[in-house]
């Protein structure tokens, strides 16, 4: 049996909220958006991140209800891929080397400093570019474990 695909459908799908703090020189709170609707489309805010995804939960009932009266394509969240977090890279061996020392020096795994060194490069080339950052870098990098020591990230 087909399943009807009306707004308790829609309202069931389970979408991905994102949120981000909003910095305080633009008026703080948070901002709360789902993209696979739309970055620019379903996007929100609130105080806090509770209120944020309220406000967020509220226009998304009512994007869909002017949606499905209007006759408009509701899109689907996107299947989440089947990646495991892991994959190989090939780097030369001077790198791999200057690599391991680096992670030494910092007390943490090779691949925690590897995570964190893409971690960081991600973000600051957002910062850089100004697009939206496409990691949650803030829930990456476990709190305190690594110092800012702007000469750690030097590779000779």
């Amino acid at each position: 049996m087909k399943r009807v695909k009306n707004l308790d459908y829609y309202l069931g799908l389970d979408y991905e909220i994102t949120i981000r703090r909003i910095p305080d020189d633009m008026g703080g709170g948070y901002q709360a958006f789902i993209k696979d609707l739309g970055e620019d489309t379903c996007v929100s805010d609130g105080d806090t991140p509770e209120e944020a995804v309220s406000n967020l939960m509220e226009l998304k009932k009512w994007l869909f209800e002017t949606w499905l009266k209007d006759g408009q394509t509701i899109p689907e969240p996107r299947k989440r891929s089947n990646l495991t977090g892991r994959f190989s890279v090939r780097v030369p061996v001077r790198l791999h080397e200057t690599l391991v020392e680096q992670a030494r020096e910092n007390n943490v795994s090779l691949n925690e400093y590897v995570v964190y060194l893409l971690t960081r490069a991600v973000r600051d080339t957002h910062k850089t570019t100004g697009e939206p950052p496409g990691l949650h870098t803030d829930m990456l990098l476990p709190a305190g474990l690594w110092r800012d020591d702007s000469n750690m990230l030097e590779v000779a």
